[in-house]
């Protein structure tokens, strides 16, 4: 049997270089272990940057990071990552593997020295809370569009309802992470992106308005690394994948997953529950069952609300949802933190669109706490 590799070559022990963007010198890893089947990389942050470096000797007396700042009480720098050896990094040997210890969490973008520098401005006596200058994360309705900011390099925009990539790309023109996130909002002159040319990491999830003809060009966005496409036009993600998926051998991780038909877009346009189909560990039945036990709760809501329902009937439904979501979870294990959190806010919000008061939510919500196992 074949064992799967990574598609650039890396094995425990391999000592790994970047250039920082937060340090401004080269900074250094230890790969120190590959696991095929999650297609996995543990590594080990060290205590080190400098001029970029051609070999481990050059790292001198090499020893891992360890955290003290804020809340870490001395941990491992030493994190899960894809085993997708990003196009920024060189390899520059191998030593004896460093520590015995198991990496402690997941990240999907490799670090680049910036938990380095947050240790070091600590150890420096400064115990503010580490603010970026050249990052901005803020909602589409509060994004500056007007006045060029090519001092930004990170942009992460949540509630995308519509966003111009043309005015976007010219008014950030040194990106290297975009994150664009939705609920089914649009994207036009897409293609604008590509003017992006520094571009290492981009995330683009519950985004519409794309086409195959808006895809990213490798020749365009030389540098790009992590390429995250979740909940998007279906036509426009098969073009991405196409292009980009032979691109993991120069060090580009590739994660293209929910591609929305336009016959999807038709039949969940009003389902609050659609980033749902496709979740990993949900099942098409699951999602199915799910759908339906909103579906009838918004009904019952919707009636109550227009007959004038008493507040007990308002609990009753309450209980009733979280009853049906405990059969769906028992049998289908689908709530986990993050749908716990979405089924709470779907709920409240569907009642507030049918004209009920905070108090008529609050009945509501003591109804569904009084039956949920979840």
């Amino acid at each position: 049997m074949v064992t799967a590799s990574p598609p650039r070559p890396i094995s425990p022990g391999d000592i790994v270089a970047v250039l920082s963007d937060d340090l401004g010198e080269w900074t250094a890893a230890q790969i120190t272990a590959v696991d095929p089947q999650a297609r996995t990389a543990d590594v080990l942050e060290l205590e080190w940057s400098g001029p970029e470096p051609g070999t481990p000797a050059d790292l001198g007396d090499i020893r891992p990071l360890r955290l003290t700042h804020h809340s870490w009480r001395g941990g491992l720098a030493h994190s899960v990552h894809s085993w997708v050896l990003p196009r920024g990094f060189k390899v520059l040997g191998t030593l004896p593997v460093l520590t015995a210890e198991r990496a402690n969490g997941y990240t999907p973008v490799w670090n680049r020295g910036y938990q380095l520098a947050r240790q070091r401005l600590w150890d420096s006596g400064s115990r503010e809370t580490w603010t970026d200058p050249h990052r901005v994360e803020c909602p589409a309705a509060d994004l500056a569009l007007d006045d060029p900011r090519p001092d930004i390099r990170t942009l992460w925009v949540s509630a995308v309802g519509e966003l111009d990539c043309a005015r976007l790309a010219t008014c950030y023109p040194n990106l290297t992470t975009l994150g664009l996130i939705g609920e089914l909002g649009t994207l036009s002159d897409a293609v604008r992106l590509n003017d992006l040319s520094r571009l290492r990491s981009i995330t683009l999830s519950g985004v519409f308005g794309m086409d195959a003809t808006d895809v990213l060009v490798p020749d365009h966005v030389p540098d790009l690394e992590n390429l995250r496409l979740h909940n998007i036009p279906a036509d426009y993600a098969t073009a991405t994948g196409e292009l980009w998926t032979p691109e993991a051998r120069q060090g580009v991780d590739v994660d293209i997953h929910s591609p929305r038909t336009p016959d999807w877009m038709t039949a969940n346009l009003k389902n609050p529950l659609r980033d749902w189909d496709g979740r990993d560990h949900i099942s098409r039945k699951a999602y199915r069952r799910s759908t339906a036990q909103y579906e009838k709760t918004r009904r019952d809501l919707t009636k109550a609300l227009a007959e004038g329902a008493d507040p007990d009937r308002i609990f009753a439904i309450g209980a009733a949802y979280g009853e049906g979501f405990n059969k769906i979870d028992l049998k289908e294990g689908v709530i986990e933190t993050v749908e716990r959190e979405e089924l709470y806010d779907v709920l409240a919000k569907t009642a507030r669109e049918a004209g009920a008061t905070e108090e008529t939510v609050d009945r509501l919500t003591e109804g569904l706490d009084s039956t949920r196992d979840w």
